[in-house]
């Protein structure tokens, strides 16, 4: 596995990406005081990248089973796709 911080990670809804109690990345708009649907679009941002562990499993996973199995297989692993990809864009799976 890489170096990164391990998940789940969380975004506390301002401006902080954290594993538990540790930092994992900082997302800010431009402006500092920026309009509603640029606020928006950060947090957007960081459901992404909150959701990068889990997109990181996911495509493991997939990978994975398709070696081994075979496109049979497939629909396990499509569904941790799903999920994966929900969480990324902050829609219910």
């Amino acid at each position: 596995m890489s170096g990164h911080t391990p998940g789940p990670w969380a975004w506390d809804g301002r401006v902080s990406v954290k594993a538990g109690d540790k930092l994992v990345a900082l997302v800010y708009a431009e402006p500092a005081k920026p309009a509603k649907d640029e606020w928006e679009g950060v947090g957007n941002n960081a459901s992404l990248i909150a959701a990068a562990p889990d997109l990181l499993e996911a495509l493991i996973a997939a990978d994975r089973t398709f070696a081994e199995n075979g496109l049979l297989a497939c629909h396990a692993a499509r569904k941790e796709v799903q999920a994966a990809i929900a969480r990324a864009t902050g829609e219910a799976a």
